[in-house]
């Protein structure tokens, strides 16, 4: 049987009901779509913007890269779905957003991409980034010109490729010394600090993770980016003026995080956008909870030992997990031409089902892989480079067993291990 993958988001739900009421509120409700006055509107406009949208897109991009029977809805985030939202499950949202507006696209002959928040999607499927650039991009300025445009040229041609380019992927840069000393002192003066531009501010139990789990934590929650601007990078220089902490750097609902750990704050932060992809894109992202399973789930893989066996060092996931598509292994499925990934929507019940058999056996086989070269690893003679190769693989492949949703993650998973066991094939 597979271990529950969201160790950490419920660590930190366990952590906001400690610390009261105001930590484990619900964020407020988004604008609620009115799907028929977008059909209306869509009947004489080509891009039309419902009230409560919060994506970026480059209209004249838009539509000189789009045919005329092309039309784009920007709506709100539907927000999470539960009793008392705006839709208290998926296929509560599927009946009254998702069909009528399908049903609509199809009698009238039009190709309908529609944008959730930040979730892009035309004909079935969905657009998702496939780069750690094109991600942040979409969170961060809530850009979503490129995928558009992919999905607008994918419901028109059915062609993976050949879709027009979006806006170009803005520049990194380091911040200036003002900027910086700025938010310094601010971060000295309260751990948590939120840009009054940013809107909805970021509540995060700081005292309480640094009781239960010793972690300290500093939070600077900025707005979102207008497109086109640079993208300034504090993390790195804002722990270095906070060695003894994680500093975590909100811009929108993108995350950097830096300090001690590294390369698990990365790796954990990567996890934790694909583990929650729809959430974030379609629902919209509760960014306190994102940066909890992110400190979290970075703290396990620095602390814990995958599946009893040491960690060997050095290890480092980002590396690791960058080789494996980790978009791929954390739920998209379809590869979109352009650099995008996309994911079928929905798709009928029999290939539900043959997806979930595929997972259960390709699970069962990666288990068996995983422990195969656990045995091997803990036969093995120390001190050699083969069995720290080996050893590696073990505990990348036990990660990723964790993460994996879909049954080519878990091939990729036994993939993985496999090499381990080559590695060792013959040792003692």
């Amino acid at each position: 049987m597979r271990r529950a993958p969201a160790v950490a988001g419920v660590m930190l739900a366990l952590l906001c009901a400690a610390a009261g009421p105001a930590s484990a509120a619900e964020p407020p409700l988004p604008p609620k779509l009115d799907v028929q006055a977008a059909m209306k509107a869509l009947e004489s406009q080509q891009i039309y913007r419902a009230p409560g949208a919060v994506a970026e897109l480059d209209e004249d991009l838009v539509r000189a890269g789009v045919s005329a029977r092309t039309r784009v809805l920007v709506a709100p985030f539907t927000g999470r779905y539960r009793e008392g939202g705006n839709y208290a499950d998926g296929g509560l949202h599927t009946e009254q957003v998702y069909s009528p507006l399908k049903d609509w696209a199809a009698e009238r002959d039009l190709v309908l991409v529609t944008v959730e928040g930040l979730d892009v999607g035309s004909s079935g499927i969905s657009a998702t980034p496939s780069t750690v650039d094109e991600l942040r991009t979409r969170l961060a300025y809530r850009e979503v010109t490129e995928p558009v445009l992919a999905a607008a040229h994918y419901g028109e041609t059915r062609q993976k490729e050949g879709a027009p380019p979006g806006r170009p992927v803005p520049p990194v840069l380091a911040p200036d010394p003002g900027s910086l000393d700025a938010l310094v002192a601010r971060l000295r003066e309260n751990p948590v600090y939120n840009d009054p531009a940013r809107g909805v501010p970021i509540d995060f139990p700081v005292d309480l993770l640094r009781d239960k789990r010793g972690i300290g934590i500093r939070i600077a929650a900025l707005p979102a980016l207008t497109p086109g601007a640079p993208y300034v990078d504090y993390a790195p220089a804002l722990a270095a003026a906070f060695p003894e902490d994680v500093v975590v750097v909100s811009h929108g609902d993108w995350i950097d995080a830096a300090g001690g750990g590294q390369p698990h704050l990365v790796s954990a932060r990567d996890y934790a956008y694909g583990r929650f992809e729809n959430a974030t894109f379609q629902q919209g992202a509760d960014i306190s909870d994102r940066i909890g399973t992110i400190v979290l789930r970075a703290d396990d893989l620095l602390g814990n030992k995958a599946f009893s066996r040491p960690q060997p060092a050095p290890f480092d996931p980002a590396r690791t997990m960058s080789t494996l598509a980790p978009w791929v292994l954390l739920g998209s499925a379809l590869v979109l031409g352009g650099g995008s990934l996309a994911r079928w929507r929905r798709g009928q019940a029999n290939r539900a089902e043959a997806e979930r058999q595929a997972l259960r056996s390709a699970s069962g086989a990666a288990f068996a892989e995983i422990a195969a070269l656990g045995g091997l690893v803990a036969a093995a003679r120390k001190g050699t480079d083969i069995l720290a190769a080996a050893a590696e693989r073990h505990a990348t492949a036990s990660t990723m067993y964790e993460q994996a949703t879909t049954a080519d993650g878990m091939r990729a998973v036994t993939e993985i291990a496999a090499e381990g066991r080559a590695m060792l094939a013959g040792r003692s």
